[in-house]
């Protein structure tokens, strides 16, 4: 089975990592909604600059979703040549969420679907977050303790993927995996698993994470929803200055 998605290693790691300064507790970021790019394949949303983000910053955003929009075109056409030579009919599917916009973070979640001639169908989940004072993706390592790291995967044209291993996630998780007679979730977070990890920040102040596992079925069956509250955010070690922008986009309303 091929993973195809491509277009997530437009993703850069280039975020510079820098504290929050003049946080504005009630800033909500306004999105400007796009139509879908087919049926049933949602695009991003676009920024628009006011307060929190600046124009520059807002053309920086959007030339970088208005890229994924491009690259998931391209795979939906490379879907469809592919089963056609293969006498078989094609299935694409792109879900957008917005999990947080403003203060200081916008982060969109994907969920990416897809049935391209292969065994059974498959599935891709992107997480992406963005610092509105420069436009670059969130340096989640900044905001970490120490015992965190990045992992990356090459991508085209010197592009990179980043994910989160962290053993705390690790131990959430399988404190969060639900119980399946079919499947032993837990054993997939069991100590020293060093799992990779997409983050989110949610509006209602947690930090939303999606482990990588194979095969994908696992991600929906034992990590579908898995949350870190403030306070386990705090006493893991997780930056002050990330937790006061989470607790000021919990009074808001997104």
């Amino acid at each position: 089975m091929r993973v195809f998605m491509s277009y997530a290693l437009l993703l850069l790691a280039s975020a510079n990592g820098q504290a929050p300064s003049d946080l504005a507790q009630d800033s909500v970021i306004k999105l400007q909604q796009v139509p879908d790019l087919a049926p049933d394949l949602e695009a991003m949303p676009r920024v628009l600059a006011g307060p929190g983000v600046t124009p520059a910053v807002a053309a920086i955003v959007n030339r970088h979703l208005a890229a994924l929009d491009r690259a998931v075109l391209k795979e939906v056409a490379e879907c469809r040549r592919d089963t056609r030579a293969s006498h078989m009919e094609s299935d694409y599917e792109r879900e957008v969420k917005v999990t947080m916009r403003g203060p200081r973070f916008l982060s969109l979640y994907t969920t990416d679907e897809y049935d391209c001639g292969g065994p059974h169908p498959d599935d891709y989940q992107v997480s992406l977050t963005y610092d509105l004072q420069t436009g670059s993706p969130i340096n989640w390592l900044a905001y970490l303790p120490q015992s965190a790291r990045a992992e990356t995967d090459s991508g085209p044209n010197a592009t990179r993927l980043s994910y989160v291993v962290w053993a705390a996630l690790d131990q959430i998780s399988r404190e969060q995996a639900p119980s399946d007679p079919d499947r032993d979730c837990q054993a997939l977070f069991k100590p020293g698993s060093a799992n990779r990890y997409n983050l989110n920040l949610e509006s209602n102040g947690k930090i939303l994470f999606t482990p990588i596992l194979t095969p994908h079925f696992d991600s929906a069956l034992c990590a579908a929803g898995l949350e870190m509250d403030q306070t386990t955010a705090h006493n893991l070690g997780v930056s002050p200055s990330l937790l006061d922008i989470l607790s000021a986009a919990a009074k808001t309303k997104q």
